[in-house]
């Protein structure tokens, strides 16, 4: 038996299940667009900050 209000180790969860339905709409709709280009329209269309988006972010 589990413990349901343990918390689980790693990395909190960027994304909600509103979020990864945006991202995609985004992909189906932009089949060419490269990485930075899907970050900026997930940026633009969440209003979440870039850090969130890109871990390793330089300047998009």
């Amino acid at each position: 038996m589990t413990n349901p209000l343990k918390k689980q180790a790693g990395r909190r969860k960027i994304f909600n299940g509103s979020d990864i339905k945006i991202l995609s709409e985004i992909i189906k709709e932009h089949t060419d667009y490269h990485l930075d280009e899907i970050i900026k329209e997930m940026i633009r269309k969440t209003n979440k900050e870039k850090r969130f988006l890109y871990p390793h972010y330089g300047e998009v």
